[in-house]
């Protein structure tokens, strides 16, 4: 999603990919748990993804959030939260 301006481009540009017959891959950088799981909904929303690799959350020291995806068995699904389902870290609230 960085490299893409966020959610609604990427699936813009995905929609552009299966009109055109190319299958997706999905990639990241070193990014929250956040966008990770934003692109993770995206991904999952295209009929032409075949490939995910959002992996950049886990080269991470510490995010800001809990929550988000969930990582099984080397397989990403969705969280079962509300929205991407990710919380704040209680060390992170008094900077709102």
């Amino acid at each position: 999603l960085m490299k893409c301006g966020g959610i609604y481009p990427s699936l813009q540009i995905a929609e552009i990919a299966r009109l055109s017959g190319i299958d997706l891959m999905w990639g990241c950088m070193d990014e929250s748990i956040i966008s990770i799981t934003g692109a993770l909904h995206a991904a999952f929303a295209c009929p032409a993804t075949r490939y995910i690799d959002l992996d950049g959350s886990l080269d991470l020291a510490r995010d800001l959030v809990s929550g988000g995806f969930v990582l099984e068995e080397g397989m990403m699904r969705i969280g079962s939260g509300n929205g991407l389902g990710v919380n704040l870290l209680s060390n992170y609230r008094d900077l709102l």
